[in-house]
Formats: C-alpha cells, sequence, structure tokens
C-alpha cells in the first residue's frame, strides 16, 4: 500500500524524486513480475541476488510470483463473472503466498452474492472480514492482476441473487446516524419612501427541522412573519419511517394523500404507502414487457431512438425483459436480436406512457386516515380514509381505483390506462361522489377525467391533453365539500363549483432552427358563466451563441371582467471574451393595456468555483412607473447562502438581504452546512480540514474534518469521494471514496480514516550500514500494534507520510530477531510545515 501511495505522492507533489534511487527496485521488481510462466513455475534463485555489502538474507519472496506483491490498499476494477461492477479501494492481504482481497460479508452482498445460499457466511456480521473466498463460497475464486489493477472474482451464477439489475440488497440499507438537522431560509426588506410615506420592515423565517434515530424520522415544518404583525406558524409535523418488508413508508401526523389518483389534501392522522424509491431503478416508473424467441445463445438489444437502453445475452427459447430503464414518456422501442451465427432479427414495440401507469405485475397503493385540515376558517374537519390502488397488467395496461369515506362524502373512482403504440397512451377514470353540504342539503354526481400523451422522438414533438368534465352540478370533490362557507342567508355559494376542465401542452424541437411551445387551459363552473383561461406560447432559438426568447401570454379570470395579454422578448449575449462567465440581457415587453417596459442588464458569476453571484438592472417604463434598478449578489458557500440586494423606484428604495443553510448535531459535534434535502450524508474525516468533495466544489471539510453533502440518492448507490488535490501536504487518507447507501431521510455516514502528520524520507543505518534493501519499516503504535508500512529502498531509504512528531519505527528483514531493528524519531518543530522531511536515522 505505502509503496503504492509513495508514487502517487510524489507524482501529486513533484517531489524531489532523484533523491530516492527507485530505478534498481523498478528494475528488480518489473523483472520479477514479468517473469515468464510455462507448465512449470520458473524460479528465481534469491541467494544470487548480491545486495549492499553482501548482506543477502533479506526475505523478498513477496515479490516472487504472479500476485505476489506489497500488500495493502489498492484501487482496482472489479470484474464479477467478467462484468465490469465498479472501481474502488480495496484491501489486499498475503494468504498462501499471494495476495487475497479482503471483503466483508455486507461487501459481498453489494456484489450480489446470495449471502442466505452460504450457511456460514450468513451466519456471519454484515461488517466480519474474509480473505478467502473459496472456504465461504465453494467454487468462487479471485484472480488480481497487478500490472492492469484488475480484480477479477468467480461465483456460481447460483450463488448470486436473481434479481433486476442495479438492485441493491435491503441488507446494504443504512439507516443512518443519530442526528438533529434544521434547515433555515431568512429574509428581509427595509423599505424607505420617497414621498414622506411611512417607512417598513418585513422579515420572514422557514425553519424545516427534524431528528433522526434509527429508522424513526421526526420532521417539522413552521414559519415566522413580520410585516404589519407578528406571527407563528406550524404548518405540518410527522413521525415517519419506512417498512423494507413492504417497500413502504409510513408516516403519522400531519399528512398529505397521495395526489396520483384523487387529488391530494392535508388530514391528521396516519398514512401507509408504497415507496417506488426502493425499487431498483430498472423497476421504477412505466416500461413494457418485451418478450421473444431466441434460436441460439443471442444477443438482445433494445434502442430508442437510436440509442441502447438494454442489451443482454439469452439462451434458447422464449425470453422476457422487464427490467428496462424508465425511458421518456413515449418513444418506439426497437427489438435486434443477433443469433450465434450473425443473423438478425428486428421487430418494433410502440411505446406511450401516461403519468399513471406502472409496469405488469407491479402494485402501488396508499392508504390514508385522519382528520382533514381545513384552510378555510369555519371549514369542516370530518375524520378521512382514503385507499387508492395502481396494478399493471399484460398488454400494456394499468388499472387504478380508489375510495374517499367521511362522514359527509363518499366517493368511488376507477379508471384504467392503456398504451396505444405508435398512437400514445391514453388513461379514463370516472368517480361517483355523495355529499352532505354544510347546509344539509344533500347532492351526488359523477365526474370523469381523461388523459393523453404523446411524443414523437425523431421529430422532437411532444404532445399531452388532460380533460376533467363534471357531467352533474351535484359533483364535488373532497375539498370543495370541506372549504365551503354558508353566505348570510345560511345557503352554499356554489358559483365556485367546478364543471370542467381541459389543458393541453405541446412543444416541438425544429433542429438547429429552436423550439416552441403552446400551453392552454381552462376551467368552467356551474351557477356562473364566467371561467379561468390562461394561454402561452413560445419560440427559442440561439444564433451564434446569442440566445432569443419570445413569448406570449393571455389570462382571464372567472370575474369576466375583461382580460390581460402580454408580449416579451428577451435577448441574452454572452461576455466572456471580456469578463469571464457573465451575459448581458436585453428585455421588452408590452401589455394589452399599452404599458410597456424595457430592461437591461448584466449577470454573471465570479471567484474560483463561481460562489459569486451577481447582477443589475435598469428599467424603463411608461406611465406612473417610470424608471428602476436593481443590484443583487450571492455568496454560495460550504456552510450556507447569504444575499443582499438594492432596488429603487420612483416611490420608494428598498435594501433587502437573506440568509439560508442548515445546521446538524451528531454524535461528533455540530456541522454548518448548505441547505439539506430529504436525504444526506456526512462526511467525517477527523482532523482533516478544507478538504473539497469530489464533484462538490462548494462544500469543503470544516476546522474538524466534517462536511454535509446536502443531497444523496435514497436506496442508491452514493458515491462520496475526497479531492485528492485539496489535500493538505500534512494529510493522507487510506481511501479517497465511500458507498453509502442511505434509507429515505437518512444522514448516511461516510467516514474516512485520516492521517496528519509529516511526509517523511528517512535514511536508515544498521550496524553503520543502511538497511537491506527490501526491508519492511513500520511506525509503532501502542499495544505493540504497527502502521504505516513502508519499504526499504537502496541505500536504507524509506517513505512515510502522515508522520506524528516523534514516535519508534520497527524494521524487519528476515525471520528472527537478528534481522530487526527499531529507530527512535523526533522531526524538527521548525520543520513540522515542511511538505517533506529527510533525515538520517540509526536502527538499533
Amino acid at each position: 500500500m505505502f509503496f503504492h501511495e509513495y508514487n502517487k505522492t510524489t507524482s501529486a507533489h513533484d517531489l524531489n524524486v532523484h533523491t530516492f534511487r527507485f530505478r534498481k527496485i523498478a528494475f528488480l521488481i518489473t523483472a520479477l513480475f514479468n517473469s515468464t510462466y510455462s507448465f512449470a513455475e520458473e524460479y528465481f534463485e534469491l541467494d544470487a541476488l548480491e545486495l549492499q555489502d553482501g548482506v543477502s538474507s533479506v526475505d523478498i519472496s513477496r515479490f516472487i510470483g504472479q500476485g505476489q506483491q506489497v500488500p495493502g490498499v489498492y484501487r482496482v476494477d472489479i470484474y464479477l463473472n467478467n462484468i465490469l461492477i465498479e472501481t474502488r479501494d480495496v484491501n489486499f492481504l498475503i494468504v498462501d503466498n499471494k495476495l487475497e482481497p479482503e471483503f466483508t460479508v455486507k461487501d459481498l452482498a453489494l456484489l450480489g452474492v446470495r449471502v442466505s445460499a452460504y450457511p456460514v457466511l450468513s451466519q456471519k456480521s454484515p461488517d466480519e472480514k474474509i480473505s478467502k473466498l473459496q472456504e465461504f463460497l465453494p467454487g468462487a475464486f479471485s484472480v488480481f492482476d497487478f500490472n492492469q489493477q484488475r480484480l477479477d472474482i468467480s461465483i456460481p451464477q447460483a450463488g448470486l441473487e436473481s434479481k433486476a439489475r442495479d438492485t441493491v440488497d435491503p441488507l446494504l440499507w443504512d439507516q443512518g446516524i443519530t442526528a438533529f438537522m434544521l434547515n433555515y431560509s431568512m429574509s428581509g426588506a427595509d423599505t424607505y419612501s420617497k414621498t414622506g410615506g411611512n417607512n417598513s420592515r418585513t422579515a420572514f423565517v422557514n425553519l424545516r427541522s427534524g431528528i433522526n434515530w434509527h429508522a424513526w424520522r421526526l420532521r417539522n415544518y413552521s414559519t415566522w412573519t413580520e410585516q404589519s404583525s407578528k406571527k407563528w406558524n406550524t404548518l405540518g409535523t410527522q413521525l415517519e419511517r419506512d417498512i423494507h418488508s413492504l417497500r413502504s413508508q409510513m408516516s403519522l401526523g400531519d399528512v398529505w394523500t397521495p395526489g396520483q389518483i384523487f387529488d391530494s389534501v392535508q388530514l391528521r392522522g396516519l398514512k401507509l404507502a408504497s415507496d417506488d424509491t426502493m425499487l431498483a431503478d430498472s423497476q421504477r416508473g412505466y416500461a413494457p414487457v418485451i418478450r421473444g424467441i431466441a434460436k441460439s445463445n443471442a444477443q438482445v438489444t433494445v434502442r430508442q431512438n437510436g440509442h441502447i437502453v438494454y442489451q443482454a445475452y439469452v439462451p434458447p427459447g422464449a425470453f422476457e425483459i422487464s427490467d428496462l430503464y424508465p425511458t421518456s414518456s413515449s418513444g418506439d422501442l426497437q427489438l435486434t436480436i443477433t443469433e450465434a451465427d450473425g443473423t438478425e432479427y428486428e421487430s418494433v414495440y410502440p411505446f406511450a406512457a401516461v403519468p399513471i401507469m406502472v409496469r405488469e405485475g407491479q402494485i402501488k397503493y396508499a392508504v390514508t386516515a385522519g382528520k382533514y385540515r381545513s384552510t378555510t376558517e369555519g371549514g369542516e374537519t370530518p375524520e378521512v380514509v382514503e385507499s387508492t390502488l395502481i396494478y399493471g397488467l399484460p398488454f400494456s395496461s394499468t388499472v387504478y381505483s380508489g375510495t374517499q369515506q367521511s362522514s359527509n362524502y363518499q366517493s368511488l373512482l376507477i379508471g384504467i390506462g392503456h398504451s396505444l403504440g405508435d398512437w400514445g397512451s391514453v388513461s379514463f377514470d370516472g368517480t361517483y361522489a355523495r355529499s352532505r353540504l354544510p347546509s344539509g342539503q344533500r347532492s351526488q354526481g359523477q365526474s370523469y377525467r381523461f388523459q393523453y400523451s404523446k411524443s414523437i422522438l425523431s421529430t422532437g414533438t411532444n404532445f399531452t391533453l388532460a380533460g376533467y368534465r363534471y357531467s352533474t352540478s351535484g359533483f364535488y370533490d373532497l375539498r370543495e365539500i370541506n372549504e365551503f362557507v354558508l353566505d348570510d342567508a345560511g345557503k352554499v355559494n356554489r358559483n365556485n363549483n367546478r364543471r370542467s376542465r381541459a389543458n393541453i401542452s405541446v412543444s416541438q424541437t425544429i433542429g438547429s432552427l429552436g423550439s416552441v411551445y403552446v400551453n392552454a387551459y381552462q376551467q368552467e363552473y356551474w351557477g356562473d358563466r364566467g371561467h379561468d383561461r390562461s394561454i402561452s406560447a413560445g419560440f427559442g432559438t440561439n444564433i451564434n451563441g446569442i440566445g432569443y426568447n419570445l413569448n406570449y401570454a393571455y389570462s382571464q379570470g372567472q370575474s369576466g371582467r375583461g382580460h390581460d395579454q402580454q408580449i416579451a422578448l428577451s435577448i441574452q449575449i454572452p461576455l466572456s471574451k471580456w469578463l469571464p462567465n457573465s451575459w448581458a440581457t436585453i428585455n421588452t415587453s408590452a401589455r394589452k393595456d399599452g404599458s410597456n417596459s424595457q430592461q437591461v442588464g448584466i449577470s454573471g458569476s465570479a471567484l474560483e468555483n463561481n460562489n459569486l453571484l451577481y447582477s443589475a438592472q435598469q428599467s424603463f417604463a411608461n406611465r406612473a412607473t417610470g424608471e428602476s434598478g436593481t443590484l443583487n449578489s450571492s455568496y454560495r458557500g460550504s456552510k450556507g447562502n447569504l444575499n443582499v440586494g438594492y432596488n429603487y423606484s420612483r416611490m420608494q428604495h428598498q435594501l433587502n438581504y437573506g440568509a439560508e443553510g442548515a445546521v446538524v448535531i451528531h454524535p461528533y459535534g455540530m456541522t454548518l452546512a448548505r441547505p439539506i434535502g430529504d436525504t444526506a450524508v456526512l462526511i467525517k474525516a477527523k482532523g482533516a480540514q478544507g478538504i473539497n468533495v469530489y464533484n462538490q466544489s462548494e462544500i469543503a471539510t470544516d476546522s474538524w474534518g466534517y462536511a454535509v453533502v446536502p443531497y444523496a440518492s435514497a436506496y442508491r448507490k452514493n458515491n462520496i469521494a475526497l479531492d485528492t488535490a485539496s489535500m493538505p501536504h500534512n494529510v493522507d487518507v487510506d481511501q479517497h471514496s465511500r458507498l453509502v447507501i442511505p434509507t429515505r431521510g437518512a444522514l448516511g455516514l461516510a467516514e474516512f480514516t485520516t492521517r496528519i502528520g509529516s511526509r517523511v524520507v528517512m535514511n536508515l543505518s544498521w550496524n553503520g550500514k543502511p538497511v537491506p534493501f527490501g526491508a519492511m519499516a513500520s511506525l509503532k503504535k501502542n499495544k505493540g500494534e504497527v502502521d504505516h508500512n513502508g519499504i526499504v529502498g537502496p541505500d536504507g531509504q524509506v517513505y512515510f507520510s502522515g508522520m506524528p512528531a516523534k514516535g519508534t519505527i520497527f524494521v524487519k528483514w528476515g525471520y528472527d530477531n537478528k534481522h530487526q531493528c527499531e529507530t527512535v524519531y523526533t522531526l524538527p518543530e521548525n520543520k513540522l510545515d515542511d511538505v517533506l522531511q529527510s533525515f538520517n536515522a540509526i536502527c538499533k
């Protein structure tokens, strides 16, 4: 490991390599590694090696034979049954005179081993380490190609899990660590009148807090507002946990019903619902089951829009593909069967899906029960039970149903979704409801919903149409029936009783010319001739790096008191030739009432990681608005975000400000972070300050070596890696990446073993001569343990990293006490900050 690390370190820090004289080592080891093997292994006579001053008793047998290199940690490509699984650090031990990989039981499960099939293995704890695969997995073996840094593992197919691609064994799901988390967002503004009016101050605080303990998640969402008065508002509190055996989530408290079948409402009670995120990516969303027949051992390939989305090998006979990754909402799938003799057979599977559809055989369910939480003062709060079920049928169909039951409302919905192949996909459902109005009057009615979706990938067209129709004036949904307020006569105002609703969305790319879109929506009501209507359309293109966007908007409210129309043109011009990462913008708009405005501005980012964002804009408008302007800046840091801005108009000028971030209290202390999502990861690299997180340029470890990766994928493999280029010269870690598989809402832990100390080259001598080449040198720890292994090179030189200011080095080059020695060292205090220290040491 440390010979390997020496090479990496010298390369990274441009050390004075010529002082090490390692060419002799390289020549010797290369010669040994590349010895030719035939039917009998060649043998190299160690005694023929003439070492310095006649010393010939050095044990360098570890360098002889295939796979017999220095033990330690190597970053290798792991192949399982000749398929690349991943690239990561693996610890290798010397077992039976060759390098063998060391894995935990959890590692093997992660590779896909069916642990339950091996009694001896299944009795071990997930974190217990094993190094001889064949002892626990009959028929298994590993081969380590040192030159290629490739580890091949062969395991009989019967010992592997039969499951969809990319499935993560639930045994590997990590509930995370105990923690308190607080997301905060604060904003405020001071407004000063230019006309002698009152000045004002407003403030808003948004708090999302939570406590994690094992599988339980307690969450609260509250806000505080200061305007004309101060008000604290608790929007919801929930206690949640996942139930792995049901692939479901359970929530207690202020819960929302799912919105796929019925409109979502909030209840105070309990919810149990299936969780798609627990499924493999290849099992989520909707994709058809593709079936075919192979005449021989054949390669099966599925393409969409010319891109390969699936490829596998199947034996002769019938086969089916049920684990396609979710594709776009529609687009033909081309199946190609390539037989053993090269013959190809092709077929096309038209495919489209509306959002409600699931895969064949899949079930999605939800049961929610509790007291309705009304948003209207004086609204009703009955006990409600809602249950929904979605099931995937053969032949590209999905059926779904749901019920809502309360003392004042009962409804039943039944629907079906189906793929029409080249014609897209549709869903249709009907709802029957009986209601008791606040006035005591009873009502009943039906509602019918139709949805259509179609994408034509070859032309870049995406077309979606959804329509709702309430067939009778007596139909109400659950929200409407509980939010009604009686008028002074004790009657229900039915002008908001929805009659029909339709919306359409179409987008189209026009090759290099750009893209266009049209969205339209209309809502009609019973008892009122008015309607809500909105239309938006736009065209966008890019010519010589300059972006142009033309947009149109139309809106009309239920009151029917006229409508509003607006057209706007926006031009974005890159200024990178003169000012890095910056753009100039020009906007102009006009409304139906004759008002118009123009804006010119500049925006961009600065600093090494573009952490600082800025913008300035000047506006001109006719009528009473007149001239106005804004200046804004924001900084995104690893511990949170800050923003400040100033704007003025003819009537006033205003200063606004804000901050957002997170506070995480965990077993190791407290860490400040950027706003975190539902699932996050805590990095623990104790004592290593200022190390960036790979692919997270704005996140770095704090003074104690902790950092929070704000977003992680639940039930997925998250590779958390440190950016080695940002490591201080006195910091080393054993492994640069960790794999974390958190559950929903968890704070996962990525712990890195750090070595804080100096990089040292020691010139070791023994009995007045250099310590023999090839000797093993180690730093002694407490209780006789050793650490920081290194290999002595020519002239007794050995390299170490992460060394303490003082310690004892143990050196061994043979099998008995005559061939070992120790030396005690103390590093000069005035050189502790040097990138590299070199000194002589006498070994006794």
